[in-house]
């Protein structure tokens, strides 16, 4: 008996067929509309769950697409697409009336015409809260954008260009907006391009007088950009005076914070008035000099500080970072300095006077130095350790048991000393789950490596970078018993073997994650298919 498929439709509430379809794939809808046009017709109507979320490749123009689109989708991503694609998707969602949009995210667009993509916009942006920007390579008319989107909380610009130059002038638009006009209801800036701070970013910030989370001037350092920013493009005083409520400033950093969801529930759950969390380093004519000054006026207030010197051959840090030795920092929870040259005496001070830190990175500019080991020790709440070169005469192994309840500990650059001795402390730690070796034991042997991975019995993630014993398929079989440990990475490590690592792999019951890289293994992809496969089908269980 052939039952009609209205028919069905009829016999069963709205909301209970919209729970069946909300089952469903994207695809797996599409794929439905093309059985016969009843339910071409029907499949939009009642999939509406499926589609709050849409993401429009290039030049994607499919007609049953395009039929599931309306007032219901919330968020959309553009990527790959050129200057006229991408005004022919936003054409296509107010058609279709994509008029609730709250997040629209743009990859990789190309949008050398501001004039005409401004125009184009318009139509979605009366209830946008987030506007993303990513891969980005032409100038932003930023203003006259967010001019546009009355309720916008977040905005995002970030570009893989090092030319700074396209950045520094705002787009020749006829349009004059009115010299009162405020974004009040901007909360998140990130604008990670290089841009000249009177000429483009103070206009831009004294628009935003309740902005919270500024990021701004970040570059990747593997891009010949990391030289640019400098005292021209970074003043922390000017952005705390537009911005006086920042409680998040990442600025001219390599850091690149991604975690933002977690900075803003951290922020707003702070309830704290000061700035939180600063990151940043120096940069040409960008010193201490330029950045203490912020770090004194909101030491009471902060919980995380990372600090940097500057990168690139020759660029190592002059500055005088003697006043961090000032600080009294209650609520400290992160400390990160790199590349920064303090004498140990002052990181002893500067670390006594911050009680509360869990998570300390120092890397050295000096290897004579010993870490301020007595301060490190007295770290009641001390979770997470990541230590630089420092002296080869420090007794490491005493060091090493003297940190308690240590969750997660680096080392870098440890290679003359760090040996069996060591190695075997270091699983003697009681909760010690996560352990990064990076060139360092030069000294360890296989017998030590496997003697490691039958007391390291806590350990969740293990990661060796440059490890000078071989891997033999002995240590592969010692890690694969292990009985916590789900996540494994190798770089620039030597004697792997494909049949070690399958017999490793077959071996754990914990394994979730194993990544090699530059290990000079033989049929690398061909393993590590298997390693996937097994790997996959062990998640499952």
């Amino acid at each position: 008996m052939t039952v009609n498929h209205l028919q069905l439709s009829e016999r069963l509430p709205y909301d209970i067929i919209e729970r069946i379809f909300a089952c469903l794939s994207q695809n797996d809808c599409l794929e439905c509309m093309a059985v016969s046009r009843t339910w071409y017709k029907l499949i939009p109507q009642y999939a509406t769950l499926v589609w709050r979320q849409v993401h429009i490749s290039g030049g994607q123009q499919d007609e049953r697409f395009k039929e599931c689109l309306g007032p219901h989708v919330q968020h959309c991503q553009i990527s790959g697409a050129n200057d006229s694609q991408t005004c022919a998707v936003l054409h296509m969602l107010t058609q279709q009336g994509c008029n609730h949009l709250q997040t629209l995210a743009f990859t990789h667009c190309r949008l050398p015409d501001q004039r005409r993509f401004i125009q184009i916009l318009a139509p979605l942006t009366t209830h946008l809260r987030k506007l993303t920007f990513t891969e980005h390579s032409d100038n932003m008319a930023i203003i006259h954008i967010l001019a546009l989107c009355p309720n916008i909380t977040h905005f995002t610009l970030s570009s893989l260009e090092s030319n700074a130059e396209i950045y520094n002038n705002d787009p020749l638009l006829c349009q004059r907006l009115p010299d009162n006009l405020v974004f009040d209801r901007l909360l998140h800036l990130r604008l990670d391009v290089i841009m000249d701070k009177h000429k483009r970013l103070a206009p831009i910030l004294k628009r935003c007088p309740h902005l919270k989370y500024l990021a701004v001037c970040n570059i990747a350092p593997d891009t010949d950009a990391y030289l640019l920013p400098s005292s021209a493009t970074v003043d922390l005083d000017l952005f705390m005076q537009c911005c006086p409520e920042l409680t998040f400033v990442e600025c001219n950093s390599w850091e690149q914070q991604k975690d933002d969801d977690t900075v803003e529930y951290d922020l707003k759950s702070g309830g704290s008035n000061g700035l939180l969390q600063l990151i940043t380093r120096e940069a040409t004519d960008y010193t201490a000099a330029d950045i203490m000054p912020i770090v004194m006026k909101h030491q009471h207030t902060l919980s995380l500080l990372s600090l940097g010197g500057a990168l690139g051959a020759g660029n190592m840090s002059r500055s005088n970072w003697t006043n961090l030795a000032s600080i009294h920092a209650p609520k400290l929870c992160t400390l990160s300095l790199k590349y920064i040259t303090i004498s140990s005496t002052l990181l002893e001070t500067m670390i006594h006077q911050c009680p509360a830190l869990e998570d300390v990175t120092l890397w050295t500019t000096d290897p004579t130095q010993s870490p301020p080991e007595t301060a490190l020790r007295e770290l009641s709440n001390l979770k997470r350790l990541d230590l630089g070169r420092f002296s080869n005469s420090m007794n490491r192994s005493n060091f090493l048991q003297s940190l308690r309840g240590i969750e997660s500990l680096v080392l870098r650059y440890w290679g003359r000393d760090l040996a069996d001795e060591e190695l075997d402390t270091l699983s003697s730690m009681e909760g010690l789950q996560e352990l990064l070796l990076v060139q360092s034991g030069s000294r360890v042997t296989q017998q030590g490596l496997c003697r490691f991975a039958k007391n390291a019995i806590w350990l969740r993630r293990l990661e060796l970078h440059n490890m000078a014993c071989m891997l033999s398929e002995a240590v592969l079989a010692a890690w694969g018993e292990m009985q916590c440990l789900t996540t494994l990475k190798l770089v620039c490590c030597k004697g792997l073997t494909c049949q070690g690592i399958r017999g490793m792999v077959d071996r754990s019951t914990s394994l979730r994650q194993f990544n090699i890289a530059y290990c000079d293994l033989i049929d690398t992809f061909g393993v590590m298919d298997y390693v996937n496969n097994k790997l996959a089908a062990a998640a499952q269980c």
